[in-house]
């Protein structure tokens, strides 16, 4: 029969294009356990979209042409493969409801035994899919309590596995998968549910049974070099704790490393590489390879990227390198996706370590800042002269450094030049006038001869060139009389460093002024966001030396000490609050005589006042006119 007179077969093509369009849309996400189906639902008017409503047509063509329902009987048993086709084709597409009544259809009146298994077992995946696995469950349940054909073990314990995936029972899902690799199965497929119990038996710390099912995997050979790889890098991993050696696993993963088709997978192998040191702690090791991995880090796999700052920034963190965690969390942040959980968490640790840090470099520049103030006139000359001085050393060093680069590339293009020959008749230039690191090595020596000069022809715009040399005074920054026309870098003005030091006793104390209000702001951050106790604790001490902030600092002191469960420092620094500062707020606190704790904090306007008082009231036009009034 021509394909005019067959819409069914047609309909079926339309459907595994649509398909096959999904499978290559999907991407694996391999930080989180893999879904089992490897596609989604198709998305409005895309090409997925497109083929599943043609399924969709020519089912509908096949029910409405060729039904043939004879006093209640369908005669044509065509008829509900259409239904079967167009629930699924309906399903792929996110249309639940449309599909549910097309299978519907199928179990209520089909008499064909495998029909109806097929329409239920494509409802509870759909509802599996559609995130009701309890409803899925329940339906399979059902289906297997009347008896399940061996042909549908495979299909349902696939759907079985989807459902049980959501709510992480990954012992039972485990189980399933090992019934369900025992069937009949694509190569792809089988890779797919081998790498997928792989992963669950990593959730579940088991390394040995973990590196089976990723050499299950490899073994199948996987439908994509991702996931390949990934189970190789994988098996390595887990072999730590199944009794392999750490240098043979070294070695495996290095042996991956120098391989040229993983060339772009640098990132990921480092990744892995550096997991393989912090599960041996072998911390030094560990940084090397995250430094590596972030150095390496593709816009292929940005949570990978993301996820070597996070361990470099918590590496940080517990060294008590604020800045430099808060630098790599920073980084780690706006490199994730805007939808992963991950970024939820980061953002909370980040906010509280950008906060830190920023008082920590108020903290070192006014610090400065008062030490240069206090200096006398010849200390701070000689403080100058001594940061110029270094300041000039260290360029020098670095200029050094670069000529000494160049001269080393120069000498390598040399050697290349002195080995090729001219180039061959058709071919790419290797010859001299053709060969690209020569000519950019004669611009260099020019520019250094000659300066940065202009593009500009000398024989059609001599006088062009002539003026810009006129006007620039040639290129050794000395102009026509022998005068230096440039002056001192200001880089180097001593003179100009003395004048913008801000000096004299009421600078030196509005600078501790503000020094002492860091400290409170730090021991803050470190107690609450940063928690780390320790750390706030060493601020507290530095701001009860302070004059302004003494109270306060006693006081914040005896509350950390009763958080911490220390009674008897807790108990020395109430005394010491009551005993030294019997006036304080602080004191009257402790005392009982200050119930609310707002007496302790700032009062708010008047006209804020009035604000709040005319919104409770609900007298809102009110309070229009009075913020229009502060306007």
């Amino acid at each position: 029969m021509t394909a005019r007179f067959n819409p069914m077969h047609n309909g079926k093509l339309a459907f595994e294009d649509g398909m096959d369009a999904l499978r290559k849309a999907y991407v694996d996400d391999y930080d989180t356990p893999l879904a089992i189906y490897p596609y989604g639902f198709a998305k409005e008017d895309d090409q997925a979209s497109q083929h599943f409503t043609r399924a969709i047509e020519k089912a509908t063509k096949t029910v409405v042409e060729h039904s043939m329902m004879i006093r209640g009987k369908q005669k044509n048993p065509i008829t509900y493969q259409a239904y079967l086709l167009m629930g699924q084709a309906q399903g792929a597409m996110g249309l639940d409801l449309s599909a549910h009544e097309a299978f519907a259809i199928v179990k209520r009146m089909s008499d064909d035994p495998d029909q109806v298994t097929r329409s239920e077992l494509y409802r509870a995946e759909l509802m599996a899919k559609m995130g009701n696995g309890h409803a899925a469950i329940a339906a399979l349940d059902e289906l297997e309590r009347r008896g399940l054909h061996e042909d549908f073990t495979l299909q349902a314990a696939s759907v079985r596995s989807h459902a049980l995936m959501a709510d992480k029972e990954y012992e039972v899902v485990v189980d399933l998968l090992a019934v369900a690799l025992k069937e009949k199965m694509s190569p792809k497929a089988r890779a797919r549910l081998a790498f997928i119990k792989g992963q669950l038996h990593e959730e579940m710390d088991e390394g040995s049974l973990a590196r089976e099912a990723y050499d299950a995997c490899i073994r199948a050979q996987p439908g994509s070099y991702d996931m390949l790889l990934e189970a190789q890098l994988r098996k390595s991993l887990n072999g730590y704790g199944s009794g392999v050696r750490v240098q043979s696993l070294y070695k495996e993963l290095e042996k991956l490393l120098r391989e040229p088709k993983n060339a772009l997978y640098e990132d990921r192998i480092y990744f892995a590489l550096a997991k393989l040191a912090e599960s041996v702690e072998d911390e030094g090791r560990a940084q090397i390879y995250w430094g590596q991995c972030i150095a390496q880090g593709s816009k292929l796999r940005p949570v990978v990227h993301a996820k070597a700052f996070i361990a470099r920034g918590d590496w940080r963190f517990d060294q008590t390198n604020y800045p430099g965690a808060q630098s790599d969390l920073d980084s780690a942040y706006h490199l994730l996706p805007a939808k992963p959980p991950l970024r939820e968490s980061l953002d909370r640790r980040r906010k509280g370590l950008n906060a830190l840090v920023k008082v920590l470099i108020n903290l070192q520049s006014n610090d400065s800042l008062r030490e240069r103030a206090s200096m006398s006139e010849s200390e701070l000359q000689k403080y100058f002269t001594k940061y110029v001085a270094s300041l000039r050393q260290r360029i020098a060093e670095e200029e050094r450094q670069a000529q000494q680069l160049e001269l080393q590339a120069e000498m390598q293009i040399q050697s290349e030049l002195q080995s090729t020959s001219g180039p061959a008749i058709g071919g790419s230039g290797k010859w001299l006038f053709y060969n690209g690191p020569t000519r950019a090595m004669s611009a260099s020596r020019f520019r250094q001869s000659w300066g940065d000069r202009p593009n500009v022809d000398q024989w059609r715009l001599q006088s062009a060139s002539a003026n810009w040399v006129m006007q620039s005074g040639g290129s050794d920054g000395v102009a026509g009389n022998g005068t230096d026309t440039e002056g001192e870098d200001p880089a180097f003005d001593v003179d100009l460093y003395m004048k913008q030091t801000p000096r004299g006793d009421s600078t030196v104390q509005a600078l501790s002024r503000l020094i002492c209000e860091d400290y409170i702001k730090a021991a803050a951050i470190y107690r609450d966001q940063i928690d780390d106790s320790d750390a706030a604790m060493g601020m507290l001490n530095k701001a009860a030396l302070c004059e302004s902030q003494s109270p306060l600092a006693w006081y914040a002191m005896h509350r950390l000490h009763l958080k911490r469960e220390e009674p008897v420092q807790a108990a020395s620094s109430r005394e010491h609050v009551l005993i030294t500062f019997p006036s304080s707020a602080y004191a009257k606190h402790l005392r009982g005589e200050i119930v609310d704790q707002t007496g302790l904090l700032d009062q708010t306007s008047k006209d804020f006042q009035q604000l709040w008082d005319l919104s409770q009231e609900g007298s809102w036009l009110a309070c229009l006119d009075l913020l229009k009034q502060g306007e």
